[in-house]
């Protein structure tokens, strides 16, 4: 009876999980928290002064991200009001080049850039920045008179009269380099009314030489017709009876000189602006 009655008791342990419940006792552990990505921060540097004929690098390097790595910079470039072709933003990486041309006026411009970290996130970045036209604040004001005498008004006193330099801004408002070589075609221009007006021998020879490099700087330093921009530059200096007269009077003092066409290098063809 007693074998009996343990085998009985251990039967009833073993249901009963040895004095256990019937409830799960089971603990459960702490999952780990998953953190969230932090976007990055799209950043670069500022760029005081940008102006035409010039190129310009900007820096993004000043972009971060706090939990990982920036996988992608996107450049663009916002041209606003601007329908000129002068502008342009080339991408390179964490770095851009922003290159400017001729214009012919201060130009408003937004340079936008957008970073991408390692897990998709990003950032967008804009700058709106003013790109300056520098030439047409060198140009002297109206005459009032400019048909006025001979020499007309000349307030820089660089020897082309205030509204041939306006004439020639306003004929390549785009083209510096054809600004300087006209400039100095109307500065040989006046130098031949002004002998013609003397009778010098002297400085008509000089003048002469001059004149006959004046095709050669239209030719060999710029696309334009080398004849016909000679006759349009004549055409602006000698627009009064006075002036016509003073340029028929040189060209009487050079009757049976031969007139051979010059070469000139690029220093000799140029009159910067003032």
């Amino acid at each position: 009876m007693q074998i009996k009655a343990i085998n009985i008791l251990l039967a009833s342990c073993l249901l009963s999980a040895c004095g256990g419940s019937d409830s799960d006792d089971t603990q459960t552990l702490p999952q780990p928290q998953l953190l969230s990505n932090i976007s990055p921060t799209a950043a670069f540097s500022q760029i005081d002064d940008i102006y035409e004929r010039g190129e310009f690098i900007i820096d993004a390097s000043g972009s971060s991200d706090s939990d990982g790595s920036i996988s992608s910079y996107n450049w663009s470039l916002d041209l606003g009001d601007y329908t000129g072709k002068s502008i342009s933003l080339t991408e390179n990486g964490v770095n851009s080049n922003l290159v400017v041309g001729e214009i012919e006026e201060d130009v408003t411009v937004s340079v936008n850039l957008t970073v991408t970290d390692n897990d998709g996130a990003t950032d967008k970045y804009t700058n709106t920045i003013t790109i300056q036209e520098l030439d047409i604040e060198k140009l002297p004001p109206i005459p009032v008179s400019p048909r006025l005498g001979l020499e007309g008004t000349d307030s820089d006193r660089d020897g082309v009269r205030d509204d041939v330099e306006i004439k020639i801004y306003n004929l390549y408002p785009l083209s510096k380099d054809n600004r300087e070589i006209s400039r100095k075609a109307a500065q040989i221009f006046q130098n031949v009314l002004v002998t013609g007006d003397s009778q010098d021998d002297l400085d008509d020879g000089e003048a002469a030489e001059e004149l006959s490099k004046l095709a050669s700087c239209y030719i060999d330093h710029t696309s334009l017709n080398g004849r016909e921009e000679v006759a349009k530059i004549r055409s602006i200096l000698i627009d009064t009876p006075e002036r016509m007269a003073a340029y028929e009077n040189f060209l009487m003092s050079r009757n049976g000189t031969v007139q051979r066409t010059l070469e000139a290098n690029i220093e000799e063809c140029r009159l910067p602006q003032n």
